[in-house]
């Protein structure tokens, strides 16, 4: 995934201001657009690493809560392969 790729991503799924409330840089806080996050981040390698990091949460969160949804939505006998077990 590239830079521009996290960002547009965090932008569509969380938004500007809770961004700048979890990552309180200015590019993020004052008139924030990708072009100019993409250009802070590329030369402050500390900033773009917690954005890296929060991206990579933010898409194990999203799976896991998939995951659970499919489960939910599965039929009692699909359920935690349940299917294997029939007939005891």
């Amino acid at each position: 995934m590239t830079l521009e790729g996290i960002l547009s991503f965090l932008v569509e799924e969380i938004g500007w201001p809770e961004m700048s409330r979890q990552i309180p840089i200015r590019c993020f806080q004052f008139d924030p657009s990708v072009k100019s996050s993409l250009a802070f981040l590329r030369k402050t390698p500390w900033a773009r690493a917690k954005v890296e990091k929060w991206y990579a949460w933010e898409v194990t969160l999203l799976h896991k809560a998939e995951r659970y949804l499919e489960l939910q939505q599965a039929q009692p006998g699909e359920r935690l392969g349940d299917s294997d077990h029939e007939g005891g």
